[in-house]
């Protein structure tokens, strides 16, 4: 996945991959999403929102491994954002770390989010 630019290398850049199929754009994030990075991711995601025109905005997150107060500042964006253009705005499979921030700040009960990865059966169970 590219990285997004204008990020400090240091540090594990966001990536972005989109995915739109029957008005339903699906942008999967893998890294950390900071106050380093969130401007320029920012641009990387509403720029695919403002292309599609996606009647539903999914961002899958289990691809996240580190979140901060600037990832609640992206969402909350990116759902006013989808609120404007009359799209759906969801959440997908936030890691624990990232579920416990949503929860912390009270953005889970404002946000839709949806958890559907099913970690695999161990054999013998």
């Amino acid at each position: 996945m590219p990285k997004v630019q204008n990020c400090d290398d240091t540090l594990r850049s966001p990536g972005v991959a989109s995915e739109y199929e029957g008005g339903v754009l699906t942008l999967s994030l893998t890294g950390d999403i900071d106050h380093h990075c969130a401007a320029a991711l920012r641009q990387s995601v509403d720029r695919e929102i403002y292309f599609y025109h996606p009647k539903t905005v999914r961002i899958v997150l289990c691809g996240v491994e580190f979140m901060d107060s600037a990832g609640l500042g992206f969402f909350m964006g990116r759902y006013q954002l989808c609120r404007t253009l009359g799209a759906a705005f969801r959440l997908v499979d936030p890691p624990a770390r990232v579920m416990r921030i949503l929860e912390l700040s009270g953005m889970d009960k404002k946000l839709s989010i949806e958890k559907i990865y099913h970690a695999p059966k161990k054999e013998g169970n």
